[in-house]
């Protein structure tokens, strides 16, 4: 799609008390004009087609195609640039709005895996917790035994099934994850407790 020339409006009427500009498209002459660029689509419009009444009037006397096909044209692509300009608004309000949507999220798992830990660290016996999913379960599992954590292997398939903090007084095992009722062990030895979180 050809866009058109960016033109901005000014006032082509001189304020001179003694001489007229007679042609507008002239710059040449003794009255005082300003140019200003304006916020209203609509002086936008009407300055662009004046300036193109003008233009194709001449073009008419040498024999050019009517000016008001060329209006009519000029306000089509006015149109659909208009409608171009709101779709891009809209496409990047809508940006906006997912990734805001993503933050509050990610806000929102953040806090949970925090008082899942929070609970296991002070749970006495055998206790229950609920996440919203198995990603928030884990991920509160993780911070539950820390940095420096060593994996826990089952000792028939050597698969790892858990881990156990670097000072050997938190665990969290996976055992259960694949069940009908899945859940995440999280175990204090402190406290001697045994948070058992579901998703």
């Amino acid at each position: 799609m050809q866009m058109p020339a960016s033109v901005v409006a000014s006032e082509i009427v001189g304020h001179g008390t003694e001489h007229q500009n007679p042609d507008p498209l002239n710059p040449k002459g003794s009255a005082t004009r300003k140019s200003r660029t304006t916020s209203s689509s609509f002086t936008y419009c009407s300055g662009i087609i004046q300036i193109a009444r003008v233009r194709q009037q001449e073009n008419t006397r040498k024999g050019g195609p009517p000016a008001q096909l060329v209006i009519n044209e000029f306000a089509k692509q006015v149109a659909i640039n208009a409608t171009i300009g709101a779709i891009g608004r809209g496409i990047g309000l809508g940006i906006e709005a997912v990734q805001a949507a993503r933050a509050a999220s990610a806000a929102e798992e953040l806090a949970e895996v925090s008082n899942l830990v929070t609970k296991a660290a002070s749970t006495v016996g055998n206790q229950g917790a609920v996440a919203s999913s198995k990603d928030v379960a884990l991920a509160a599992a993780k911070d539950f035994v820390g940095p420096g954590s060593r994996p826990i292997l089952d000792r028939t398939t050597g698969q790892v099934v858990g881990e156990i903090s670097a000072d050997g007084t938190k665990v969290y095992r996976t055992t259960s994850v694949g069940g009908a009722q899945p859940y995440v062990n999280l175990v204090n030895k402190v406290t001697g407790g045994n948070l058992h979180v579901r998703f």
